[in-house]
């Protein structure tokens, strides 16, 4: 699985043809933000034992059940290979103040940085 990262001046994390799930869920304008991005815009990078390491952690903390194991690999991804962000419309999952600083917990105690997960609305312009 890869999984595009878009270049400075933010390292924008997203799950890659995922673009299917992500048009469930967000508005057409976001949809249409994401789908033209040029080529250029973004590299691809692999979930590597590291980042599934890291979503293991998440779920051994509760932060995420098993069955949201997904949501939690999109953010061990973006942590381990250092994303400003994670953009996000998973409100339940990932946007959710007690589930942000718990992943930065995790994160920290696991020696990585703290990533902050913010909604669309908040770094798009409108």
């Amino acid at each position: 699985m890869k999984i595009p990262r878009a270049y400075p001046p933010m390292n924008w994390f997203r799950p890659s043809p995922a673009s299917a799930a992500l048009s469930l869920a967000a508005p057409p304008p976001v949809v249409q933000i994401v789908a033209d991005l040029p080529p250029d815009a973004y590299e691809l990078i692999d979930v590597t034992p590291e980042a599934e390491a890291l979503r293991d952690q998440y779920v051994a903390a509760r932060i995420v059940s098993p069955s949201y194991e997904d949501d939690a690999l999109h953010v061990a991804i973006a942590t381990v290979h250092r994303a400003d962000l994670v953009v996000s419309w998973n409100f339940k999952h990932m946007l959710h103040i007690d589930k942000i600083r718990a992943d930065n917990a995790v994160n920290l105690m696991q020696g990585y940085q703290a990533i902050d997960i913010r909604s669309p609305r908040e770094v798009v312009p409108s």
